[in-house]
């Protein structure tokens, strides 16, 4: 993926978690950021690890400080 494209899609979960849901990322292994999501993903059908939620939380948190 571009860099730039990571960064802006970082910045949108940034403000959807961060901003909409209130969720605090700035642990991005917690279980009530990364657990609540990766429960969100599995009712819709699909599969995550923790880790690439991790990642993405990590990454958002980064670019929105």
């Amino acid at each position: 993926m571009h860099p730039r494209t990571a960064n802006n899609a970082s910045k949108i979960i940034a403000a959807l978690t961060s901003e909409l849901l209130k969720m605090d990322i700035t642990q991005p292994f917690a279980k009530n950021s990364n657990g609540q999501i990766m429960t969100a993903i599995e009712k819709q059908g699909n599969t995550v690890s923790k880790d690439v939620i991790a990642h993405w939380l990590k990454l958002a948190h980064e670019n929105s400080i």
